[in-house]
């Protein structure tokens, strides 16, 4: 156990280290500049306002999920190649050790994103929740006040959503790289996906991902309806994975075709 961990150490370090540094600046530098801007017109903020705002806009689509796909993706550098992928009993079984990773390591940077968000915003504004303050972020964008909500939900609804996001566009990349041995066509796809969302190529702006199981304000009058819609994204995930293990069955490493 210690030794795999050991040799994982030594052969992604520096990815490591990167992570360990960027993602708290990241999270620091967001934080200050989204508290600034909300100051400045009055209001409250707290720390499940800025683990919303954190997931507005660009900032995260660039900011934490072009990074943690790359991250993901450079993790199995070692693993696609082909001494690597004859190593397992199938090629399926390549496919699904991959994805197994992916899933962990998503759900670690995602953990970690979280408690970076949540100790810099309690360092920055004193209080993890005040909905129930007419001064709140919260009745500015929604002019009603909440009374029932819980700062725990909020944390939870901002760590799945970090997961769901990551995973799949992780999962799409993986594929795409199978089928195309490349990598920068998903992380392209990802920079495609939030620009249609947040600037629109049309008067119109087009939801299909990250818009769609979003945790915005508006939402939490229901907030049931924020983690049903979790289940989108986890289909998508699915849907991924399957059409990827077929695929996998199919692949001819030597010929670079399929056999």
């Amino acid at each position: 156990m210690f030794t795999k961990l050991r040799m994982f150490w030594i052969a992604n370090k520096w990815a490591l280290l990167i992570m360990l540094l960027l993602v708290p600046l990241y999270t620091v530098l967001c934080s200050r500049i989204l508290v600034n801007r909300v100051r400045a017109y009055g209001v409250d903020v707290s720390v499940s306002d800025l683990l919303l705002l954190l997931t507005e806009g660009l900032n995260f689509a660039f900011g934490f999920v072009l990074y943690g796909v790359f991250f993901n993706i450079f993790l199995l550098k070692r693993e696609y190649s082909y001494q690597m992928v004859v190593r397992q009993v199938t090629k399926g079984g390549a496919w699904l050790r991959q994805c197994v990773r992916i899933c962990g390591s998503s759900l670690l940077l995602s953990f970690y994103m979280t408690v970076c968000a949540v100790v810099s915003g309690y360092a920055m504004t004193g209080r993890f929740i005040n909905w129930n303050a007419s001064s709140s972020l919260y009745y500015f964008y929604t002019s009603q006040t909440m009374h029932t909500a819980s700062g725990r939900w909020v944390c939870l609804a901002f760590f799945l959503y970090c997961v769901l996001s990551l995973l799949v566009m992780s999962l799409v990349t993986l594929l795409i790289k199978w089928q195309t041995g490349k990598s920068y066509p998903g992380l392209i796809l990802v920079i495609a996906v939030a620009s249609m969302e947040h600037l629109g190529f049309v008067e119109q702006r087009i939801s299909v991902f990250f818009t769609v199981f979003s945790i915005d304000y508006m939402r939490w009058s229901h907030p049931k309806e924020i983690f049903v819609n979790f289940f989108y994204p986890l289909g998508l995930a699915l849907i991924v994975f399957f059409v990827g293990y077929r695929l996998a069955l199919r692949k001819d490493f030597l010929g670079g075709g399929y056999e």
